[in-house]
């Protein structure tokens, strides 16, 4: 796991306090547990009017301290575009202020009374929500402040396929030289758009839900300004580690709500997909071959296998597979990765209490 930022000071704490209101007090704390690249504090503002406020001391990762900009400053552009136009999201109480006190990147937020949702009642009202959320996102207009801080989507994949050959960790793998060959071929024909705000890992564990309603997507650290079909896919590819097969569903309430097909959709699929150890072990690899073919119908999930089902059991069968390590052809950079997926126990709900 990434090593996250240290438990904030008194001092720290104190002085955020007073940044965000003059003469408001800091009170006890409660760190947010489930996050995977930030540190994450509720902190108890006692204000002077007598009344208490609850904020959110979110501290990125120490891997980001040399980032230019660093993600405080990204997501705060972002988090106040979305604010200004009405998106579900948290709100930016203090930005590079932050920062300043902490001695390294963090930003405020508002306190969401929400956690992520990865087991819905409801799948249909699951998936029309996420899709709607985000294709309301792709929809706001690119400012010059969101262009001035947010990398384009498209240079990790212009770096890496004029090479001859692929990065030796997506060699090692035995279907990895064959998912990076075909995405190379697609790659001159894929439409490269720069008008939409992308988030970049858009899956439920990023939104937070209360009474099955999504009332915030979150983790703005690393958004991209490129082709929206990226969240779509990973959208989907998410889900099935789940259990649940939303892909045509996600296709069709896309085009539904925005208004645009998804485009160039077997490559966003192939740069995104993952595979797992259990599928080539037991040679169950009919959902990357049926991505691989020519005659590729758009639905590679539909035969995805998750372990344990058999190479047809579907993804809507199976449940969800812990500490995988998969393999992605991906815009940030060519990897092999040990992703735990948390469970739904260790969510934004969970904390633990202290006092300073």
């Amino acid at each position: 796991m990434p090593e996250l930022a240290p438990k904030p000071t008194r001092e720290h704490l104190a002085q955020i306090a007073r940044a965000v209101e003059p003469g408001a007090r800091a009170g006890a704390t409660r760190q947010l547990l489930g996050g995977f690249s930030c540190r994450m504090d509720i902190l108890e503002l006692a204000l002077p009017s007598g009344d208490s406020r609850s904020i959110v001391v979110r501290q990125y990762g120490l891997w980001h301290r040399d980032d230019d900009p660093h993600p405080g400053t990204v997501e705060s552009v972002v988090l106040e575009h979305l604010n200004t136009n009405g998106i579900p999201a948290l709100e930016l109480i203090l930005g590079d202020e932050t920062t300043w006190i902490m001695g390294a990147p963090a930003i405020v937020t508002s306190l969401i009374d929400g956690h992520p949702n990865l087991n819905p009642v409801d799948s249909e009202s699951w998936v029309a929500q996420l899709v709607a959320a985000v294709a309301e996102v792709h929809s706001l207009p690119i400012h010059e402040s969101l262009q001035a801080v947010i990398q384009p989507l498209y240079p990790g994949l212009e770096k890496s396929f004029p090479r001859s050959e692929p990065p030796a960790k997506v060699a090692q793998h035995p279907l990895g030289t064959d998912l990076w060959r075909a995405a190379k071929r697609l790659w001159p024909a894929v439409e490269k758009p720069m008008s939409y705000l992308v988030h970049g890992d858009y899956w439920a564990g990023n939104t937070l839900w209360k009474n099955e309603k999504l009332v915030a997507i979150v983790d703005w650290e690393e958004p991209r300004i490129g082709e929206p079909t990226f969240d779509i896919t990973g959208l989907v590819q998410d889900a099935a580690f789940s259990g649940i097969d939303i892909e045509q569903s996600a296709i069709d309430q896309y085009e539904r709500v925005s208004g645009r097909s998804p485009r160039d959709h077997k490559f966003w699929s192939m740069v995104g997909v993952t595979i797992t150890p259990e599928e080539v072990n037991l040679n169950l690899t009919s959902s990357v071959n049926r991505l691989l073919a020519d005659s590729w119908p758009g639905r590679f999930l539909e035969s995805w296998s998750l372990g344990g089902g058999g190479a047809d059991s579907g993804a809507r069968m199976v449940g969800p597979l812990k500490n995988q390590t998969h393999l992605a052809i991906h815009p940030f950079g060519l990897m092999t990765s040990f992703t735990p997926l948390p469970s739904p126990e260790s969510t934004i709900a969970t904390a633990t209490s202290s006092s300073v």
